[in-house]
């Protein structure tokens, strides 16, 4: 089986309470009984220096929003057992905190969107 968990927040990578405490474990519990799981959340700019030194860019691409095109970079580390994926987007993501903006909306839409976007070069 594989499951590729989206989350805002996942420990140890960013975190406000339970959300980013379960997408941190189950993911981790799911690998460790054989199944294929994988996360897939946003990079934010609070992610702890000694983390984000350990992810690697996969690629770019453009994601249609509304009337505009946005800049997509993904990038992937491993944290005990667990594939993580970030999605780079310094306009919506290199923030203090994690919510609480007043564009919150169109941020989870942004990655949300993803998920359903065809890649396009940049």
């Amino acid at each position: 089986m594989r499951i590729l968990y989206c989350a805002s927040e996942a420990n140890p990578f960013c975190g406000s309470g339970g959300l980013a405490d379960v997408a941190g474990a189950l993911p981790r519990a799911l690998c460790e009984n054989g199944v294929d799981c994988r996360v897939i959340m946003p990079l934010y700019s609070g992610i702890k220096p000694e983390l984000r030194d350990k992810m690697t860019y996969l690629t770019s691409f453009s994601v249609p929003l509304g009337w505009r095109r946005q800049y997509c970079g993904i990038f992937s580390a491993e944290h005990m057992g667990v594939t993580y994926y970030f999605v780079d987007n310094e306009y919506y993501f290199k923030r203090n905190g994690v919510y609480g903006d007043f564009d919150d909306c169109e941020r989870f839409a942004f990655f949300s969107k993803n998920g359903k976007s065809k890649p396009v070069p940049l």
